[in-house]
């Protein structure tokens, strides 16, 4: 399937053979030998009537990706957002951040602070770790419940292996576009029924290097925004903007991050499992780039515009059991996620630092049950969620250290969002060529938000935030095999986004100059989707996959002018800026196509090509406005050589865009049309790229594997929709891999 195409699939490394890696690889090309989690439990994909994008932990590796928004970027199936170095958004069908809905071992990661703007959580994930990647394209709210309007992804990783004694693997890594040093070894001791699995990761980002030659198709009397100078902190405000000699450097952007994963697998007998899976990532600070590469004039607009430390804990207890409670299978997973924010902001020479941190913690349940009837399957389960949010905020000036009162980011009182919800879903085989799917979602969310000091957070009026939704999804799918060498598959499923405290009680500034207010009767959003996939596959040979997709979107959130004590501009952060709210708009449409194809004439050479399109627009107005977050055309295209003994691989591939004209950017939304080229709103847009990109890999013997590879071959200045940052220039990688 599209795992070669994504770059071909590295040899695996502790306690497994040359032959047995060879073997994997030809299995991926066949979709009747995918096994994916489509509804939650193990399928073939080639019956799931939903589109999915799997990626393996070969690919992964392969792959050689920086972080997490790197690598779904380097797929061809995903597009992806950041404004700085530290980041990546993913955009699945044109939907983004809390629209999206982001799984770890079967635990939803997103929260009552996830934005609707651009998330940069997915770094938190540590590729190391992971088994493999399922990409859920399109709505999957029957499956997981509020927030995968665009769909899910799915990050599964590995599970401590028992019998094996100890064995594990390391690896080094370095890429010359940042002077990225990466280091992370993993430790994995199995006996009869215990087992343990540790891991470590540890990365150095520098500065990044943007590319240093003219992008082809940039406008001649435009371009790209430049480091052309950068601001050296001083003392007590007393600050320095220093002349950058070499602009594609793009001063102030590197980061540091670190990983840590405990799991412990217990197996007493042939139907019960239990494990315990603790999780935990933290970076350094994390540079806004695109705050920080904002003029005013002559002199920049910020000293300092950073994240803080971006941490995520995650401690979760698993069972699982086969024949029990009346199931063929059945699971529960108990987890509790800690996750801390911050963000902190000084204009240049001032002494006024900024400072906001954000505090969640989340407890979450989900179950499922699974029997399989006759021709039948049923799959039923119960999911809930309580989560709190702690808001602060002070004034801090680093001359004196005095500390005053500060507008918090979200209420500073007592913020809490829960739900419970239930669902079932049920596969029907009508006849071996014939497969139905259908199902059902209920559930409940409370919302509520509460203010101590109105003259901190005067927004709500004197009143508390309190919010009742009741949900539901329904979804219904066919599958027809008309012979062994095609499928086809329609299918129709509603989805739904429940408002949460960020988006119906934050004030932020999206972009400088404006102030973005809360909006208490904010809906959820609601979608109604359809899609139909036409997929010719030849196992082992070739597969191409056809899918066209449409969606109507209810009540979307997105921002529109408003007004704050009667007036359309407000000061915030002392700029005057022109007040937004988020409204619930009437109606959004959006449809697309994806086509992905995977060949291979021979046995040592295989093709590859993605292509995905999506278009979106606002209904209901004289002048139809484009809906904020549509990519605009992308894929990719390569081929991979692997040799007959499996020692060597070697790939080639190019990754492009297409252009976004300037009248389909959103002005008001998350599109950034002033960080897209230097003109911004007075340009063309964003214009189209394509970069070249060579990898490849070497068996030196059967526990030590060398990577290396050219990205960007062609050094080309470009940057990514909606991002606030230059995409890396040629970076040149190398890698060291071993299992032990």
């Amino acid at each position: 399937m599209l795992l070669i195409a994504v770059g071909g699939v590295c040899p695996a490394l502790a306690q497994e053979s040359v032959a047995e890696t060879d073997t994997l690889v030809y299995k991926t090309a066949d979709l009747g030998e995918i096994v994916v989690l489509a509804d939650r439990s193990y399928t073939r994909k080639l019956l799931a009537p939903q589109q999915i994008f799997t990626f393996p932990k070969e690919a992964i590796s392969f792959s050689n990706k920086q972080n997490m928004g790197d690598l779904f970027m380097d797929l061809g199936t995903v597009a992806v957002q950041k404004s700085q170095q530290g980041g990546g958004s993913p955009v699945l069908r044109g939907f983004e951040a809390s629209r999206v809905l982001l799984v770890v071992d079967g635990v939803r990661m997103n929260n009552l602070i996830y934005r609707n703007g651009h998330l940069q959580n997915s770094i938190t994930v540590d590729q190391f770790m992971l088994e493999n990647v399922e990409v859920l394209n399109g709505p999957s709210s029957l499956n997981y419940g509020s927030d995968a309007l665009g769909g899910t992804v799915v990050f599964n990783s590995r599970k401590p292996k028992l019998g094996n004694g100890l064995g594990g693997n390391a690896v080094l890594r370095y890429g010359s576009v940042n002077n990225e040093g990466t280091a992370h070894i993993d430790l994995n001791y199995g006996s009869d029924k215990f087992a343990s699995l540790t891991s470590f990761t540890y990365s150095h980002f520098g500065d990044l290097k943007g590319g240093r030659n003219r992008n082809p198709f940039l406008p001649e009397e435009d371009g790209y925004i430049v480091c052309n100078g950068y601001v050296k902190p001083g003392k007590g405000g007393d600050d320095t903007f220093v002349e950058n000699d070499k602009p594609y450097m793009q001063m102030r952007s590197g980061y540091e991050q670190y990983d840590i994963a405990q799991k412990f697998l217990f197996k007493p007998n042939a139907s019960d499992s239990h494990s315990l899976n603790f999780q935990l990532s933290n970076t350094g600070n994390i540079s806004r780039y695109d705050r920080l590469s904002e003029m005013k004039g002559d002199k920049p607009k910020y000293a300092e515009w950073y994240y803080g430390p971006q941490f995520r804990m995650m401690a979760a207890y698993n069972y699982e059991a086969k024949e029990r409670l009346g199931a063929d299978k059945t699971i529960m997973t108990l987890a509790y996620q800690k996750v801390k924010e911050s963000r902190h902001n000084r204009s240049f020479r001032s002494e006024t630092l900024n400072n906001r941190w954000e505090d969640v913690d989340m407890l979450t349940l989900n179950t499922d049950w699974i029997k399989t009837i006759g021709r039948n399957k049923v799959h039923a389960g119960v999911d809930g969620m309580l989560s709190f949010l702690s808001s602060t905020a002070n004034l801090e000036n680093i001359a004196t250290g005095e500390i005053s009162a500060n507008q918090t980011r979200y209420p500073d009182g007592k913020n809490v969002m829960h739900s419970a919800e239930a669902y079932v879903m049920h596969t029907l085989n009508i006849t071996p060529e014939l497969t139905m799917t259908d199902g059902v979602r209920l559930g409940y969310s409370y919302l509520y938000s509460s203010v101590l000091d109105e003259s901190v957070f005067p927004f709500f009026g004197g009143e508390d935030l309190t919010r009742r939704n009741f949900t539901y999804s329904l979804a219904w799918g066919l599958n027809y095999l008309p012979v062994k060498e095609w499928k086809m598959s329609v299918s129709a499923s509603t989805a739904y986004r429940v408002p949460n405290v960020d988006t119906a009680s934050k004030v932020f500034d999206s972009k400088t100059g404006t102030v973005t207010i809360p909006n208490p009767s904010l809906k959820p959003e609601k979608t109604l989707s359809m899609e139909a996939n036409v997929t010719r596959h030849v196992a082992g040979r070739f597969t191409w996959e056809n899918v066209v997709f449409a969606t109507l979107f209810y009540d979307a959130i997105t921002t529109a002018r408003g007004t704050f004590a009667g007036s359309d501009k407000m000061m915030y952060d002392g700029v005057e800026c022109d007040v937004y709210t988020s409204v619930n708009s009437r109606r959004a449409f959006l449809w697309g196509v994806s086509s992905n194809m995977t060949w291979r004439p021979v046995d040592f050479l295989e093709l590859s090509g993605t292509l995905n399109y999506t278009y979106g627009t606002i209904l209901g107005e004289e002048k139809r406005t484009p809906l904020d977050h549509i990519p605009p055309l992308f894929g990719r295209v390569g081929a991979e050589y692997i040799s007959q003994s499996g020692k060597w691989r070697l790939g080639f591939y190019m990754l492009y865009n297409g252009r976004k004209s300037a009248d389909r950017f959103n002005i008001d939304g998350e599109d950034n049309i002033n960080y897209a080229t230097v003109l911004g709103e007075d340009g063309e847009g964003m214009p189209a790229w394509y970069t070249l990109n060579v990898k490849g890999s070497y068996d030196i013997n059967r526990n030590l594997v060398l990577q290396c590879g050219v990205e960007n071959l062609l050094d080309t200045e470009y940057r990514v929709f909606a991002s606030g940052i230059n995409a890396p220039g040629r970076n040149i990688y190398v890698a060291l891999r071993c299992g032990f």
